[in-house]
């Protein structure tokens, strides 16, 4: 089967989960005999060394340059579009011509769409070359555009512009789920939401995976179970805004009863504002090359977050380096696990501070949650069941 795989950004190098989802989708694709082309739209030319990442899993590769950032002007001139700012942003007309020429010829039997953004692509090959198309929704969006909105007053600018963007993705999503010949849920909870939108839509959850060899503890570190961890892309707004809560809410209860606790934030691009927030209990490493180690070194992974939708793939990569999680509900959300399998859900600061210092006080009850955890991913989250599942769906739409 030929599969044209739209992504929404370059994947490599794999500096976060989206990312490594794209990642792992055309690497599990070609494994299972498929010959795939990835097209990326992206805001900058990958590099050589860049490409060379890519060329390792397909042969067929190709990059359209677009401005795709939230930037003022593009959202001052989204304002006079009818379509969201989240598809509006590819929806470009150099794109469109792009992805149709490479659709023309390189003639797929399916087109992947991978996350809703890249939806009008794939709707435009469909409509233009008659061909089938299934699309990833690696979150049911118009969701997180509400649930953000819903952080401000009604009076406010923010709120009035956020609403109306989850207004606009709605109707859109609406119409792409419908169209879309496969649709492919990350969690149960988002296929319930799509199945709202479109009753009559065909869709299939299939959850995310982990490279349970690449993501396992490292033999002979040794946990400090006063250690604190997350591990997170600092782009994304929500994230600051859930460690923010998190150091403000919980840290401190913690630390009176633990005063050596520490936690150490991970990821590029961890903006200032983290680093003022509590020196003393708050270190912020920026990007680490040896991840592997500093999670085989922490106690516990948290993970603080009230917006979002799909599931969190660096949860599942905690839980498969063995360590316990402490979450929030809506971090927490789409994965099955309960506190028997390592992952323990709160939502109230008091309650999470009580689950944190249980599990550094009593470090024989932590790693046995860890190991819990990884056996919970093992069980319900490898790449490969999960993608030969979509292919074989893919292949179903094909010869239908």
């Amino acid at each position: 089967m030929k599969i044209l795989q739209i992504a929404p950004q370059f994947p490599f190098p794999e500096t976060d989960g989206g990312k490594t989802s794209i990642a792992r989708i055309t690497e599990y694709y070609t494994k299972l005999g498929h010959s795939v082309h990835l097209l990326c739209v992206c805001k900058q030319e990958p590099t050589p060394a860049q490409l060379e990442m890519a060329h390792a899993f397909t042969p067929h590769v190709t990059t359209v340059v677009a401005d795709t950032y939230n930037s003022t002007k593009n959202m001052l001139l989204n304002l006079f579009s009818r379509e969201p700012l989240y598809t509006w942003k590819l929806k470009r007309k150099h794109v469109l011509q792009q992805v149709l020429r490479v659709a023309s010829e390189w003639q797929p039997d399916v087109v992947h769409a991978d996350h809703t953004n890249t939806a009008p692509l794939a709707m435009h090959v469909k409509e233009q070359l008659g061909v089938p198309f299934g699309l990833r929704l690696h979150n049911v969006e118009w969701v997180i555009w509400q649930r953000y909105a819903e952080t401000f007053a009604h009076w406010q600018p923010q709120h009035q512009y956020l609403q109306m963007q989850a207004k606009r993705l709605r109707a859109f999503e609406t119409k792409a789920i419908a169209t879309a010949d496969m649709n492919f849920a990350i969690t149960e909870q988002d296929k319930q939401r799509a199945l709202e939108l479109c009753p009559t839509a065909s869709i299939e959850v299939v959850t995310a995976g982990v490279d349970l060899k690449a993501w396992q503890p490292v033999a002979g570190q040794k946990r400090v179970a006063q250690d604190l961890v997350l591990a997170t892309t600092w782009d994304w707004v929500h994230n600051v805004h859930g460690v923010e809560w998190f150091v403000q809410k919980v840290l401190p209860l913690v630390a009176k009863e633990i005063p050596e606790v520490r936690l150490h934030l991970l990821g590029k691009n961890a903006p200032q504002s983290l680093r003022e927030l509590n020196p003393e209990l708050v270190k912020v490493h920026g990007f680490v090359d040896d991840i592997h180690t500093f999670l085989s070194r922490c106690g516990v992974y948290i993970a603080p977050l009230f917006v979002g939708s799909g599931i969190r793939f660096k949860i599942l990569e905690a839980m498969a380096m063995e360590l316990p999680v402490v979450a929030t509900s809506v971090a927490a959300e789409g994965i099955g696990a309960i506190g028997a399998n390592g992952l323990f859900v709160e939502d109230e600061a008091v309650n999470m501070a009580k689950n944190i210092i249980n599990l550094i006080q009593q470090p024989h009850e932590a790693s046995d949650s860890g190991k819990a955890a990884r056996a919970y991913i093992e069980k319900h989250h490898t790449w490969h069941q999960n993608i030969e599942r979509m292919a074989a769906a893919m292949e179903r739409t094909r010869k239908s």
